[in-house]
This record gives structure tokens, sequence and C-alpha cells, in this order.
């Protein structure tokens, strides 16, 4: 299964910090969740990209948007990704 998920906040700021919330939840939600190799934080809140067995997980935040999308394809994930920040302008 793969998600998409999608939120917008009232200010960058609280996107931001959602964000970081999200991102610490990958490690509990994926016991086996390692940070991809471009990684360079220890922190998880820091952590836009992780490896898991089910696939990569990554969590962006652009502006006042945060999108979240785990189990896809590297490829479509960029393409899923690119169409909801377009559809967002």
């Amino acid at each position: 299964m793969a998600l998409l998920f999608t939120s917008r906040w009232a200010t960058p700021s609280a996107a931001r910090a959602f964000g970081g919330f999200y991102r610490s939840t990958v490690p509990r939600r994926y016991p086996e969740a390692r940070p991809a190799d471009t990684q360079q934080s220890t922190d998880p809140a820091q952590i836009d990209d992780w490896d898991t067995r089910t696939g990569k997980v990554t969590v962006r935040v652009v502006g006042n948007l945060v999108v979240a999308i785990e189990s896809f394809d590297e490829e479509s994930a960029d393409r899923v990704r690119a169409a909801v920040l377009a559809a967002d302008k």
C-alpha cells in the first residue's frame, strides 16, 4: 500500500513544526526504517528521506504545505510530489 498525505497549515512555521513531528513518527511506525544515504542528521525530526522494508518514506515542507509520500517507487513519488506542488500554486 502506498500513501500520499498532504496538509496545509496557517503559516510556514506551523508546517515546519508538523513536518518535524511527522518525520519523528517514521521510526515508530517502521521499526526497521533507516535514514536514506543522503541524510546527515541523526535527529529523526530533521530527516526528510527514509528507507523502509516497504519502500521509501519522504516528507517535504514547502511553504505552508507538508507532503508525505510513503512506499511509492522513486519515479512515481517524484511525479506525485510535482503534481501536488503544481496544483497548490
